[in-house]
């Protein structure tokens, strides 16, 4: 009995000593990033579809104007399960939107008539996998797994939206749109399978930490932000 008490007090000295810079501050963490969108490079073939189905103009004499950006953000929650894998969740939002104007026989746009503005909100059950973690350095992979609810709100203006072409003194062409009246609004909602790889990731810091990630899938290409164990 001696013998197995001594066992036990050394395998817990080691397991004590082996996580005692984890202990220090905590297995728990919680972190927020932000980064650019992956635009609708990853979204299904089919959804595009459904937007098209519900009174989306692009495919009928109509060509994209523009991109305005809205980025990607996410928050997080870990707890280090193994020395080598973290298991959490997180909840992403991503969003864009885009400008339609019609375009004529000569290939000029003449007016913006289709404006949407497609937001994603995404949670997902995350894994995080150590190449490194030393004493404020971790080096990581990882993989997310969820579903994403998908909601385009699309508004058509009328023929008085207008487009103005002028030159400056080096003939460099610019042009301006004037916004007519909305006539018509539609919206779109769906679910949709969400993935996320983080090909590589890195934090610095202790208790409270910076990190940043390179991602595919529902999440920043480029993100980065920080993060506190407890």
């Amino acid at each position: 009995m001696k013998k197995v008490f001594i066992a036990f007090c050394i395998a817990l000295f080691s397991f004590i000593c082996a996580n005692a810079e984890t202990l220090d501050y905590g297995r728990h963490s919680i972190s927020i990033g932000a980064g650019p969108t992956t635009f609708d490079a990853l979204v299904p073939k089919y959804l595009e579809a459904m937007t098209k189905k519900n009174g989306n103009l692009s495919s009928e004499g109509y060509k994209k104007v523009k991109n305005n950006i809205y980025g990607s953000y996410s928050i997080a929650y870990h707890y280090e399960f193994l020395y080598w894998l973290h298991i959490g969740a997180k909840l992403n939002y991503h969003g864009y939107g885009s400008s339609w104007g019609h375009e004529d026989e000569n290939g000029y746009i003449t007016g913006i008539y289709d404006v949407q503005r497609k937001h994603f909100i995404t949670p997902m059950i995350s894994f995080q996998f150590n190449y490194i973690d030393a004493d404020i350095l971790r080096l990581y992979s990882g993989i997310d797994l969820g579903a994403s609810v998908f909601i385009m709100k699309e508004s058509f203006y009328d023929e008085k939206s207008q487009a103005k072409i002028t030159y400056d003194e080096h003939g460099n062409e610019t042009t301006t749109y004037k916004m007519g009246e909305v006539v018509r609004t539609n919206t779109v909602k769906t679910a949709i399978f969400a993935f996320n790889v983080t090909a590589i990731g890195l934090t610095v810091g202790r208790r409270v930490y910076g990190f940043a990630e390179i991602n595919v899938g529902m999440d920043a290409i480029f993100k980065a932000g920080f993060g506190v164990h407890f």
